[in-house]
């Protein structure tokens, strides 16, 4: 599947003053774990459970949960899962998102 999984957030402002102006992050290239021994089971957790191929995800416990079965499944490293810790802490108030993104397609 040529989609990237991203997880962002919306940003926070108070009182006309930037906290954060959004940001997302790649956590993970679909295309890339193609063929791997658990490849059906992200791809059905992702679609059936936190429902990123429909919209994006803002529930914080899903999208602390996907994280944590993409570390279970060793798609991403601890060192990488442990960045993205510090993002969920760090972003929590902006109101975090989870999606799914095609890839660019060069024709």
């Amino acid at each position: 599947m040529k989609a990237l999984i991203i997880l962002g957030c919306e940003g926070h402002n108070q009182h006309d003053f930037c906290f954060c102006n959004g940001a997302e992050n790649v956590v993970l290239d679909l295309e890339k774990i193609e063929g791997t021994d658990h490849y059906f089971d992200v791809i059905k957790y992702l679609d059936n459970v936190v429902k990123v191929f429909e919209q994006p995800c803002n529930k914080s416990h899903i999208i602390s949960n996907a994280m944590y079965k993409l570390y279970e499944f060793e798609y991403i490293s601890e060192e990488f899962h442990s960045h993205i810790s510090y993002f969920y802490n760090m972003h929590r108030r902006c109101g975090l998102l989870l999606y799914a993104k095609p890839k660019n397609i060069n024709i």
